[in-house]
Parts: structure tokens; C-alpha cells; sequence
């Protein structure tokens, strides 16, 4: 979104660049103060700012809503009385089994029964708090945009949470269209794959919110989800913002939809949101990669001269893996990331003689550049959307970075180490998709520039690679004309169709 702001910045816009920063300051990530700091000293004339709430959900709810203090009074007298209960709860069962029927209870203390009263409290107060959370959110928001005078809102996705639903009803109540660049492709499998293993996410611990909302619901090969946990969806529909496909990323009621490709724009249209919405704009990520394109060769000798690289070689480029094994994922053959590491520093060891390997580390996870290094690989922090048009060949693992490498038709390897099994380029001619570690050791040694294998899918992905990008620099120029078609509108319609 900076590269952004910079963009319709220096086509005559005034831009404001806002992080909402919901977890306060003391959560607030470091790379992000430096990003706004450096769109700053691009253009003071751009208001970088962190949107911080300066109120606490329990300063809203005072303010704001009686009924809801007065409910959180109720609250507490409840949970006095059922703590006294199972006080004396607890007493009778030790005194049972100390003094009446040792033997038939082995001495063992049960106190199944002084669970309903503490699940009801917790489920009450989770629940209040969630839905205080999204009032002060939705109040933050509103205050904001009216106080801003904007003309449009731009933002990077449309999910479910205490965010992007109630900041595009905010903006719809002063009149203010939304339009949605998304920064990935992500459709249903990748929600049910991220939640099918998290307890707070199955269905037997939100039972009410499942019967009452079965939308929110997910029930199918053996998984019984929600697609949040009750209190978010008690609040998504005590707001009105639950769009119409919980589960399905940018579903909800923006005004546009600005894709950066005619295979992004048959994607998301494919999973059902509405052909009326989406644009085929571009990105300004490709008129970067398109300008960058066009010098490659002398690019690319100032690059591999900064990191010290000797010699005349193409470039593999490899965008870093993140450590999803820090959580669970669907499978691994790895234990751990820096087996994983290893396994990928071995694999290159073939090519190291053909291509200048270099490795530009996840932002989530830059330590892979270090585990990277014993294999006399270097890294670097350069944007991946300035590299890939430099490379001749690019590894991804189950990257939204490897829509670049098909727009630059750089042929690419897709290494779906965690068996994520997504599809979002079983369509894409000239990208290999691989799972298995020796069909990645394989592969990697028959894609040297000579190889057949290589001309062959470098072949393919120039025939696709228009399909999947708009490569010719303007795509700023349509992305601003979609905004200014967008305030044309007598009024934001908030509708999702």
C-alpha cells in the first residue's frame, strides 16, 4: 500500500497513508514505523500516521452504552455467586470423598459439575468484549473518516474481523466509496487449510453461533469449522457487516474490486464474488516490474556488483520461506525450518556454477537469508517485485510473489513444502508445482538455461504471461481512473452484488 500511496501521490493526488494499529503501541511492529518514516521522506506531503484507538474497550462501554455497563454489573454479581457455589461445590465432594466413600472414588476430587457455571461466565464476558471491541472500531473509524474529508478509501482485503468490515461500513456511512486492491489470491481452502487444526475455531466450541448463523459454518471431508470464533460472529451480525460468503476473502460490500490480472479477475469470479465488482486494473507492483524489465541487464550488473557476485551469470532468485512450521500445517517431511533450510541450500548446489543464486528472505521470517548463507548463497532486502524481473528463474513456496515471476515470464518452481496443496497456479503454464523433496532435488538439476526441460517451460510461460498480468506501465492510470469513476457515483451503494 506505500508504493501506492507514493504512486497516486505523484499523479496529483492528496494521499493519506493510515496503519490501524488495534493491538495499541506496545504490539506495534517496528518495520512498519520505518516504512511510513521512509514514505515520509519520499513525500512530506503524504500524512503518514498510526490510527491508534486511545480508547479501551472498557472507557467505550462506559461511555457509551448503559445497558451494556449495567449488563457487565449483572456480570460480576454472577460470578460471585457462582464462585461461592463452587466453593461449597468443592467442599462437599472433598468432604464425601474423604469421610463417606473413599474406596468407590479412589480419592479422586471431580469437578465436572463446577465447570457450567465458570463456561457461562467466560462465554458472557468473551462475548461482551468482542462486541465492545467492534463498536469502539466501527466509532474509531467513523471519526476518522468523516473528520478526514476523504473521497475514496483504498485498502488491501476484504476479510471477516474486527477490521475491514466495520471500516467499509464506516466509510458508506459518510459516503465514502471503498475500493479493494488485493495483495493475493485466496479463496475458501486457504481458510479451511489455516483453521481445520485450531480448537477455538471448531464447531463443537461455538455450538450457538454455528445453529444460529450456519453461513459461518463449514462442514465438509470429515471438518466441522466456523470461520470465527462465536464472539466475532455474535458482533459481525449485531453490526450488520457479515457479508454474504463468510469464508471467502473480499465477499463483502467494497465498491470495486481492482485486479491486477484477467486470470486474477477469473479467479475471484470463478469462487462467486460478483463479475459487477472486480476491474482488471494491474498493479503498481507491475509497473514496477515492467520498468524494471525494460533495464534488466544493466539492473542486474549493479545488483550482483552489491553483492559482491563474480561473473556473467543469469539470476535465481528465491523468495525466502516463511517458518510454518512455528505452528501446524497440513504436512512437512521436515522437522523443523532449518532441516528444511538445508534440504533447499543442497538441492541449489547443482546450479550454483550456471546461475548467481540469491535469496530475498520472507518479511515474516528474514533469518531464512541466514540459513541460506553456509551454502554460499547471500540475501538481500531489495523488494522481490524489483528482482524478479531480473531472474531467469524463480523458486517460490506457495507465494502470491510468483504471479510476478509468470508477468515476467521467468520461469518458476513452486515448492509446496507444507502440502498446502492450493491451486492458485494449476492453471499456469510454465510454473512446476512440486511437494515431494526429491522431485524438487530432480527437478532443480535438469532447469539449467541449456536444459530441455528449461526451454520448454520458458516457452510456456511467455505464451501465459500476458493472461496473467497487464505488463505495459499504466496500470497506475487505471487504477486511478477506477477511483475516479468510483466518486463519480451520486452515493456509495453499500450492496454486495
Amino acid at each position: 500500500m506505500s508504493d501506492l500511496a507514493e504512486t497516486l501521490f505523484l499523479k496529483g493526488n492528496k494521499v493519506n497513508l493510515a496503519y490501524f494499529n488495534e493491538g495499541g503501541s506496545r504490539t506495534l511492529d517496528t518495520a512498519v514505523v520505518k516504512k511510513l518514516n521512509e514514505v515520509c521522506e519520499f513525500a512530506p506531503d503524504i500524512q503518514c500516521y498510526i490510527l491508534d484507538p486511545n480508547t479501551s474497550v472498557k472507557t467505550y462501554l462506559k461511555a457509551e452504552s448503559l445497558w451494556l455497563s449495567l449488563f457487565l454489573v449483572v456480570c460480576g454479581a454472577f460470578k460471585a455467586v457462582a464462585d461461592f457455589l463452587v466453593s461449597i461445590h468443592r467442599f462437599l465432594i472433598r468432604f464425601k470423598v474423604k469421610y463417606l466413600w473413599p474406596d468407590r472414588l479412589g480419592g479422586e476430587v471431580t469437578e465436572q459439575s463446577t465447570k457450567p457455571a465458570s463456561l457461562l461466565y467466560r462465554f458472557l464476558i468473551e462475548n461482551l468484549y468482542l462486541i465492545a471491541l467492534y463498536g469502539r472500531n466501527l466509532q474509531l473509524f467513523r471519526s476518522e473518516l468523516q473528520n478526514g474529508r476523504f473521497d475514496a478509501a483504498i485498502i488491501p482485503e476484504d476479510v471477516v474481523g474486527s477490521v475491514w468490515p466495520l471500516f467499509i461500513k464506516a466509510a458508506h456511512e459518510v459516503k465514502i466509496p471503498v475500493l479493494v486492491l488485493p495483495y493475493t489470491l485466496a479463496g475458501q481452502d486457504e481458510a479451511v487449510q489455516s483453521l481445520k487444526s485450531e480448537s477455538l475455531f471448531q464447531s463443537r466450541n461455538n455450538r450457538i453461533a454455528s445453529k444460529l448463523f450456519p453461513k459461518w459454518r463449514w462442514q465438509a471431508d470429515g471438518l466441522d469449522l466456523v470461520r470465527l470464533p462465536s464472539g466475532h460472529i455474535f458482533a459481525h451480525e449485531l453490526f450488520g457487516v457479515t457479508p454474504p460468503a463468510p469464508w471467502l476473502m473480499n465477499s463483502g460490500y467494497a465498491n470495486a474490486i481492482c485486479v491486477d490480472s484477467q486470470a486474477s479477475y477469473e479467479y475471484f469470479a470463478n469462487l462467486g464474488i460478483p463479475k459487477s465488482k472486480l476491474c482488471v486494473t494491474g498493479s503498481v507492483s507491475q509497473d514496477h516490474l515492467f520498468a524494471q524489465k525494460a533495464v534488466k541487464g544493466q539492473a542486474l550488473a549493479a545488483f550482483t556488483k552489491s553483492l559482491g557476485l563474480v561473473g556473467n551469470k543469469p539470476l535465481l532468485l528465491i523468495s525466502g520461506c516463511p517458518n510454518q512450521l512455528a505452528g501446524k500445517v497440513p504436512y512437512c517431511e521436515f522437522s523443523d525450518i532449518e532441516e528444511l533450510a538445508q534440504h533447499v541450500g543442497r538441492a541449489l548446489e547443482p546450479l550454483r556454477d550456471t546461475y548467481h543464486v540469491v535469496v530475498r528472505p520472507h518479511p515474516n521470517y528474514l533469518e531464512f537469508g541466514d540459513l541460506m548463507r553456509p551454502f554460499g548463497i547471500p540475501s538481500t532486502m531489495i523488494p522481490t517485485s524489483r528482482l524478479v524481473p531480473l531472474s531467469d528463474l524463480f523458486i517460490g513456496f506457495a507465494s502470491a510473489t510468483i504471479r510476478w515471476a509468470i508477468a515476467c515470464a521467468v520461469p518458476t518452481v513452486n515448492y509446496d513444502v507444507f502440502h498446502y496443496c492450493y491451486n492458485d497456479f494449476g492453471n499456469a503454464d510454465g510454473v512446476v508445482t512440486l511437494t515431494e523433496s526429491s522431485a524438487f532435488i530432480s527437478t532443480l538439476a535438469a532447469l539449467k538455461p541449456t536444459d530441455e526441460m528449461y526451454a520448454d517451460l520458458k516457452k510456456k510461460i511467455e505464451r501465459n504471461a500476458k493472461f496473467w498480468s497487464y505488463l505495459d506501465g499504466g496500470s497506475a492510470d487505471r487504477i486511478q481512473a477506477a477511483i475516479e469513476f468510483e466518486c463519480s457515483k451520486d452515493a456509495a451503494i453499500r450492496t454486495s452484488s
